[in-house]
């Protein structure tokens, strides 16, 4: 025969196990749901550092004295440099073939992108991924830009 004391134990291990499972998977869905939404952000806010910082470089190279550097190679060697792997990375609409910089005039911008994000984010049902993952940078040097 089981004692009283015994029988109190078992009770209370099993109600201990029956509350670790439900904060289990509370805690379970709690982080899925902050990597499913916040992998996206991450992902465009490192497109956008990449094209300013590719941007920068144009601007700093353009501006050094010397010989003139070739300003498309120079943001590609950016772009190359960052963590982003090089399958990730393609051109945007209206820019050169293979190219991320573009001039028009005083207007001088960078633009990178990827065009299926669901083949790098982890698609979940309740998280809205966008067509595209995008990043670009412009700046205006002089007075001629609209």
């Amino acid at each position: 025969m089981i004692s009283a004391k015994a029988h109190s134990v078992t009770r209370s291990s099993g109600a201990a196990a029956i509350e670790f499972s439900l904060i289990f998977i509370i805690l379970l869905m709690l982080l899925y749901g902050i990597v499913g939404y916040f992998g996206p952000l991450l992902l465009v806010a490192s497109y956008q550092q990449v094209a300013s910082e590719a941007l920068r470089e144009a601007v700093t190279a353009r501006y050094q004295p010397g010989e003139p550097r070739n300003l498309q190679q120079q943001v590609s060697d950016v772009i190359d440099r960052s963590w982003l792997p090089p399958r990730w990375v393609h051109n945007c609409e209206g820019y050169p073939d293979a190219g991320f910089f573009q001039m028009d005039g005083d207007l001088w911008r960078v633009c990178l992108r990827h065009d299926k994000p669901r083949e790098i984010i982890l698609p979940l049902p309740f998280v809205q991924l966008p067509d595209e993952i995008r990043g670009e940078a412009m700046l205006c040097i002089g007075s001629d830009c609209d």
